[in-house]
């Protein structure tokens, strides 16, 4: 019997759910640069997703004063041996949500030619894979905003990336990131390092050039990535693993009996975004011609 004749709506928000965390956390474009995506359902806040505590106190590293009246003669009740005391506080950062998703489709009984309940399931696994790419592009857009360090080049030449790939392994090593750090690099990055001359077997490379692949260079995991999901002028992103989150909130997904045809109306409404601190932030580098 046909969906719409058993009930007047039928939810779909939890496989909705399921079905965007499986394949975004599968097939999204950032790889381990990226937290796995949080996904609530039945979100009604519009504008703020969550509250993270933040904290810029910088560190102060002092001396043990031993002194003679410091805490002890003269400076008795009035001083101590450890020097000025730094107040710790916390504060709520809002992080709001910076994009929609919205599914409006039509399954007719008299033309979709299978059973609604299967082409439900199909639609919004499709709806899903194709949102996944939508979320690449918000997310690559976003990186290259709160990218802290720009390296620009003149050219997309050998000597130009390798130049800029040198500096960059410096600025990690000075700023002292202690988890891996992966390269985003587009295919015209990617294939100058796969024919670059300094990259050779002499110095244990893992180029393969028969298949046209390379692992790592001075340092950092070479992942290909398609150009549409970076910010317009980038290259490349160099991004210490684990440190932005993506998250989306789904308000409902239904299919609800249609007034205007036999069969159901498919709809479903999401709001998303992406969040790094600041100071991950500063550690994100971005290539630009």
């Amino acid at each position: 019997m046909p969906m719409n004749n058993q009930r007047a709506e039928r939810q779909y928000t939890k496989e909705y759910q399921r079905l965007l965390t499986a394949i975004f956390n599968a097939t999204n474009a950032w790889g381990e640069a990226l937290q796995p995506i949080q996904v609530l359902d039945g979100v009604r806040e519009n504008e703020t997703a969550f509250s993270v505590k933040t904290n810029n106190t910088p560190v102060v590293i002092g001396t043990y004063d031993t002194g003679a009246n410091v805490a002890f003669g003269t400076g008795t009740g009035n001083s101590n041996r450890f020097g000025n005391r730094t107040e710790i506080r916390y504060v709520n950062t809002n992080v709001p949500y910076d994009y929609t998703l919205a599914i409006h489709e039509g399954l007719d009984s008299f033309t979709v030619n299978e059973e609604l309940d299967i082409a439900v399931a199909e639609r919004l696994e499709v709806q899903s894979q194709a949102q996944t790419r939508y979320m690449n592009d918000r997310i690559g857009n976003y990186i290259g905003t709160r990218a802290g360090n720009t390296v620009p080049i003149t050219a997309v030449d050998e000597d130009s990336i390798i130049e800029a790939f040198s500096a960059l392994r410096a600025f990690y090593i000075n700023k002292e990131v202690i988890v891996p750090v992966d390269a985003f690099v587009e295919p015209s990055i990617y294939n100058v390092l796969v024919k670059a001359d300094l990259i050779t077997t002499d110095k244990n490379s893992t180029v393969n050039i028969d298949r046209g692949t390379i692992e790592y260079s001075f340092g950092f995991r070479i992942e290909e990535t398609p150009e549409q999901y970076f910010a317009t002028g980038s290259k490349a992103y160099f991004i210490p693993r684990g440190i932005i989150l993506p998250f989306v909130g789904i308000s409902v997904a239904r299919a609800i009996s249609s007034e205007d045809f036999d069969g159901v109306a498919l709809q479903g409404a999401a709001r998303g975004g992406t969040y790094t601190s600041d100071e991950n932030a500063s550690v994100i580098s971005k290539l630009t011609v």
